[in-house]
C-alpha cells in the first residue's frame, strides 16, 4: 500500500491523522523537525506504535524529504501537520512532485490565507463576510484604528511566527476592552511584528464558533466535507479547541463550499466561523489550508473521516463505506481541558459537575488510547508536574472576564 508521510509529525496536530490512516492498513512514516526545549509532545507522538518508521529532518525539511523519496518508488502521500512545514512544501512543491502526492492551493493563495491582514483585503474583495477588521503598521494607524472599532476587541499578528511565539508560546491574540487596552496591546504587536490588526471581537459564547473540515478536488468540491462545534478552547475564549462535538449543519456547509469555489482553493482546508448575533451572520474568523488541524480527528468519530478521504483520494483506493453521520460525538484534549479549567470556573461559565457532565459524549481523546497507550504514557508525566499549578490557579480568587 501507498506510504503516507506525515511532515511535522512532532506535532500534536500529527497523532489523529497517524492513527487514523494506521486504523486502515497504511503505512505512516513520520517527519520530525528536531526536537526543541520544552517540546511537550515531541517525545509523546514519536512513541506511536503506529508509526512504521521516523525520519528527523535535521538538515532541514525540503532536503530530508527529497533524501526520502527516492527510497519510496511507489510514491507517497505528503500531508502536512504545521505551517511552516506547509510554506516549506508549498515552495518546493516542483522538486518534491516527482516523489509525492499532494494538492495544494497556489502559494500565493496560501499565504495570503495565512497571513491576517491580507486575507482580511481578500475578504473584502470578494465578499466574504468577517469581523470588522483595521490593519496598523505604525503608531498613527493604530490610533485611527481605536476611534472606529467597538469594545471589545481583539489585536492579531499577522502571522504568529517564531518572534511571537517567543513572547506568547499559547497565545493567539490580545484582547482589549478600551481604548487604552487596544492602543496597550496594538504596540505590543508591532514590537513583535512591525504590524498587525485591530478586529472587532463577535459577542456571544464558544458554543457559537462552527469549524468545516474538507478536502476538495481539482475543481474545489468537496471530496468529504464535516463539521464540528467548539464547546471550549485554550486559551479560554480566543484559543485552540479543547472540546468539541460534531454537527450536521447544512447552511455553513454550502457556506464552505460557496466561499472554496469562490477562492478556488483545492485540497484540505478548515474554516472557522463564529455566529454574529447582531445581524444573523457567520463571520469567518479564519481559513487554514494546506495542513491538517489539531481536531481533524472528530472527523473520524463522526463518520465522515477527511483525513481518510484526503489519502483516498490521493493514493487512488477505495474511500470509505458511506455511513450515517454521527452527530453530537465530542472529541477532547485533555492538555488543553486542564489548562482552561481554573478560567472557565473563576468567571463561573462552568461548574465542575457541568464540567465532567460535559465528558459523557466525549468518543475520542487526542492523546489517550487504549490501542496506543505510549503517547499518553509518555506525556503523563509532564501532566503530572502540571497538577500544582492547577491546584493554585484554581484556589484564586480573582476572576478574569473575557469581556
Amino acid at each position: 500500500m501507498i506510504p503516507a508521510v506525515i511532515v511535522d509529525a512532532g506535532g500534536i496536530n500529527a497523532l489523529d491523522p497517524i492513527r487514523i490512516l494506521e486504523s486502515r492498513g497504511v503505512p505512516v512514516i513520520g517527519v520530525f523537525r528536531e526536537r526543541a526545549a520544552g517540546d511537550f509532545y515531541w517525545p509523546a507522538v514519536r512513541a506511536s506504535r503506529y508509526l512504521q518508521s521516523t525520519v528527523i529532518a535535521s538538515d532541514g525539511l525540503v532536503a530530508s524529504l527529497l533524501r526520502l523519496g527516492p527510497q519510496l518508488p511507489r510514491g507517497a502521500v505528503l500531508i502536512p501537520a504545521g505551517d511552516s512545514e506547509m510554506l516549506a512544501i508549498s515552495k518546493a512543491r516542483e522538486a518534491l512532485a516527482p516523489f509525492y502526492r499532494f494538492r495544494m492551493p497556489p502559494p500565493e493563495m496560501i499565504e495570503t490565507l495565512l497571513d491576517k491582514s491580507r486575507f482580511a483585503r481578500l475578504a473584502a474583495q470578494q465578499g466574504i463576510p468577517i469581523p470588522k477588521t483595521l490593519p496598523f503598521s505604525d503608531e498613527s494607524s493604530l490610533e485611527a484604528s481605536a476611534g472606529l472599532l467597538r469594545f471589545p476587541c481583539v489585536i492579531k499578528p499577522p502571522w504568529r511566527d517564531k518572534a511571537w511565539y517567543r513572547t506568547y508560546p499559547v497565545t493567539k491574540v490580545l484582547l482589549a476592552r478600551n481604548q487604552l487596552e487596544l492602543l496597550a496591546g496594538g504596540r505590543e504587536v508591532l514590537r513583535i511584528c512591525g504590524h498587525g490588526l485591530a478586529q472587532e471581537r463577535v459577542p456571544g459564547p464558544e458554543s457559537n464558533i462552527l469549524c468545516t473540515f474538507a478536502f476538495l478536488d481539482e475543481q474545489s468540491e468537496p471530496v468529504c466535507l464535516s463539521a464540528c462545534r467548539k464547546i471550549r478552547q485554550y486559551p479560554p475564549y480566543f484559543g485552540n479547541t479543547a472540546l468539541a462535538e460534531s454537527i450536521a449543519h447544512p447552511e455553513i456547509e454550502r457556506i464552505t463550499g460557496d466561499i472554496c469555489r469562490r477562492l478556488r482553493l483545492v485540497g484540505y482546508v478548515s474554516i472557522e466561523y463564529k455566529h454574529d448575533p447582531d445581524t444573523g451572520q457567520w463571520l469567518v474568523l479564519e481559513i487554514t489550508p494546506g495542513r491538517v488541524n489539531r481536531q481533524a480527528g472528530i472527523t473520524e468519530i463522526a463518520r465522515r473521516s477527511v483525513v481518510a478521504a484526503w489519502y483516498s483520494d490521493l493514493a487512488g483506493t477505495a474511500p470509505d463505506p458511506v455511513r450515517s453521520f454521527r452527530s453530537g460525538v465530542r472529541w477532547a484534549s485533555p492538555p488543553n481541558e486542564f489548562r482552561s479549567l481554573p478560567l472557565y470556573l473563576r468567571n463561573k461559565d462552568w461548574s465542575l459537575r457541568a464540567w465532567l457532565r460535559s465528558y459523557w459524549r466525549v468518543r475520542r481523546f487526542e492523546l489517550f488510547s487504549l490501542r496506543d497507550p505510549l503517547p499518553w504514557l509518555v506525556a503523563l508525566g509532564s501532566i503530572v508536574r502540571f497538577v500544582p499549578r492547577l491546584l493554585r490557579d484554581l484556589s484564586r480568587r480573582d476572576e478574569s472576564c473575557p469581556e
